[in-house]
């Protein structure tokens, strides 16, 4: 993403979820938001509450932490994305966590994320993410076993190999 396109944000329109079992990561984070020009913000300490707020309002972004309880972040991400409601299902998640495990990491992109950030959050890597899951949307998939953005986000013109996909 160009940093233009970074510095053009415009958050001051949009309903943030941030979703985490500890307030001071929740604040943390909504402190971060504001400094980026993020006006509506709600918070949920449990994903039960997560689902009223994407259920109620028309949530643009979800933070979201893996380490919850009784519903941990990822069984939310995959309940999100097997909803009926479109508007829902493609709601964009940024999954914010401590684990920097491949696996959790391929989980979660398996599981349809649009980021993936390390706490502690820096504010340039939140807005840099913000920007990407918000900005130009990727086209959202659904087949059997995936439900996500697009997870293709180099379109290589030049590549005329074999593997070239044919329009």
């Amino acid at each position: 993403m160009a940093a233009e396109e970074i510095e053009l944000l415009d958050l001051s329109d949009k309903t943030i979820l941030v979703v985490d079992d500890v307030k001071l990561m929740r604040e943390v984070i909504k402190l971060s938001l504001s400094d980026i020009g993020a006006a509506k913000i709600l918070e949920a300490a449990d994903a039960k509450r997560a689902f009223s707020y994407v259920r109620d309002w028309q949530i643009d972004l979800v933070l979201l932490d893996w380490e919850m309880q009784p519903i941990s972040g990822i069984q939310f991400l995959k309940k999100l994305r097997g909803m009926e409601d479109e508007r829902m299902r493609q709601t964009p998640v940024i999954m914010v966590t401590s684990s920097t495990e491949t696996k959790r990491i391929v989980e979660a992109r398996d599981a349809g994320i649009h980021g993936y950030l390390v706490k502690p959050v820096s504010p340039a890597k939140l807005k840099q993410a913000v920007a990407k899951a918000l900005g130009k949307r990727r086209a959202f998939i659904s087949t059997d076993n995936y439900t996500g953005p697009c997870r293709r986000v180099k379109n290589d013109q030049l590549y005329k190999g074999k593997e070239r996909r044919q329009k």
